[in-house]
């Protein structure tokens, strides 16, 4: 059930974000994305540190992304791994951190991320 109704919120985020079926907004596209990771979806979560990172529907937070992509990433998100690790070793969004970073990268390596196999080595 909770995968509906993630499927849902992104499907209609999808359509606040462009428009189709009505107007636009992109903060209600970003609040589904919200809801969405809350529930627990991976593809969720990396929408919503996507949006966070391009400043749509809100304001810009690479921390606030960094978050959302570690939330995707326990969900099992690969991607969202991946970018987590590149955050963590980078330092954007926080602190860097190496230890996190090959977590991170282990994590979407196992999880069939093929770039995050390379960052781990």
């Amino acid at each position: 059930m909770r995968r509906r109704v993630a499927a849902g919120c992104l499907e209609l985020a999808a359509a606040w974000e462009t428009g189709v079926g009505g107007g636009k907004d992109p903060s209600k596209a970003r609040a589904l994305r919200q809801r969405a990771c809350e529930l627990g979806d991976p593809a969720g979560c990396f929408q919503l540190a996507d949006a966070w990172l391009r400043g749509l529907g809100g304001p810009k937070s690479a921390a606030q992304a960094r978050t959302a992509f570690g939330k995707g990433c326990e969900a099992g998100g690969a991607a969202g791994c991946l970018k987590l690790g590149q955050m963590c070793r980078d330092g954007e969004g926080g602190a860097k951190d190496a230890a996190a970073a090959r977590r991170a990268f282990r994590r979407a390596c196992d999880l069939g991320e093929a770039q995050a196999c390379k960052e781990n080595r």
